[in-house]
């Protein structure tokens, strides 16, 4: 079941960005603004309740040292110490991850990824640049990058950014310790 509703939000998320692209030819958008019936915002907000709620559920069972409300299970620190993402869910199916981008991080390396990335920005104005064209994310708005897509992140903002990130399916977070990122277990 989860399968299905992640698969539901996926849908949802990758037609509501892809008409977005199309109307204004940007990957910015405010999710629940551009998903225009009332009905599928309903299916989005029940699947997106839903997943959240299974995802937790099988994080339990699977790793049962873990509490259905957690701080997170590590925090990914990269060799500069400008950005951290500490990590609330690692599954399979899903990662998802609380981003933060010092002030002085600048601008990052461009990377692919192999999997869906979706960047929720809560705090801070987010470089987005996707196969070379910079998108300006802010407080509110969604980032997408699909798998094989050249992706770079700058800080734009005086301040940090902060940013909820999400890995679909999971396995993203494993991968940046192999450039050099360390990590850290939560304390609990």
């Amino acid at each position: 079941m989860v399968h299905a509703v992640i698969s539901i939000v996926q849908e949802e998320l990758i037609t509501a960005c892809t008409e977005q692209v199309n109307n204004t030819e940007t990957y910015r958008m405010n999710l629940f603004k551009h998903i225009n019936n009332r009905a599928s915002k309903i299916a989005l907000a029940s699947a997106v309740v839903v997943c959240w709620f299974f995802g937790f559920a099988n994080m339990v069972q699977a790793h049962p040292e873990h509490l259905i409300v957690s701080k997170g299970s590590r925090v990914l620190t990269d060799p500069t110490g400008t950005v951290s993402i500490k990590m609330l869910v690692e599954q399979p199916d899903v990662e998802i991850g609380e981003l933060y981008l010092a002030e002085a991080y600048g601008s990052g390396a461009l990377h692919t990824h192999g999997v869906n990335e979706y960047i929720y920005v809560t705090s801070g104005e987010l470089g987005h640049t996707i196969d070379g064209k910079l998108h300006v994310l802010k407080p509110g708005m969604v980032g997408v990058v699909k798998p094989g897509q050249q992706v770079g992140h700058s800080v734009l903002s005086k301040g940090p950014v902060k940013a909820l990130i999400v890995w679909v399916p999971g396995g993203e977070a494993s991968k940046l310790l192999e450039v050099g990122f360390k990590s850290t277990p939560v304390e609990k």
